[in-house]
């Protein structure tokens, strides 16, 4: 009941800070109006304060992960050997490949791969989820280089396409 008699006392007080010092119905239900939606919106504010710490902590580690410069410059990398649909025999090859993110140094997604895929060919890469299915295709366009071992796309490693061309 004290936060009602408060609320009321401001109100009469705001109301009275007028010029014509008149209280009419309409300016007390005005300012009860906003005196009591602002107390509300305060209080629910009050309980998002665990909340804003977590996004701010997590806003920093995205940006500093944003600000982290790659290994693989497909923007400022100089153009090297082109990789063009004319030349392509779409002989794609991993040869001894292992992988981990560096994100999770400790932990190999690839262990030595060795798969061939020739012209032509129809594979299925099938496996339970974190097996490294996608990996193989970030490994392919160089989102990523693999830790030891090479990809080859016919006969060249990967390394020595240029990056845009390659994942164009």
């Amino acid at each position: 009941m004290a936060n009602v008699s408060l609320i009321f006392y401001l109100v009469i007080g705001a109301v009275l800070q007028k010029d014509d010092k008149t209280i009419t119905g309409f300016n007390i239900f005005i300012c009860s109006f906003v005196f009591i939606f602002a107390a509300s919106t305060a209080s629910n504010a009050y309980s998002y304060g665990p909340d804003m710490v977590k996004a701010f902590l997590a806003s920093i580690k995205i940006f500093s992960l944003m600000l982290t410069p790659t290994n693989i410059n497909a923007i400022d990398e100089p153009p090297q050997k082109l990789l063009t649909l004319d030349h392509f025999k779409c002989e794609i090859e991993f040869k001894d490949v292992w992988f981990r993110y560096p994100s999770r140094p400790k932990q190999w997604v690839l262990k030595g791969l060795n798969l061939k895929i020739k012209a032509n060919d129809c594979i299925a890469i099938v496996g339970e989820s974190g097996q490294g299915k996608t990996t193989l295709i970030n490994l392919l366009l160089r989102f990523y280089d693999v830790t030891f071992g090479e990809i080859l796309i016919d006969g060249v490693d990967i390394r020595s396409y240029d990056v845009r061309n390659l994942r164009a």
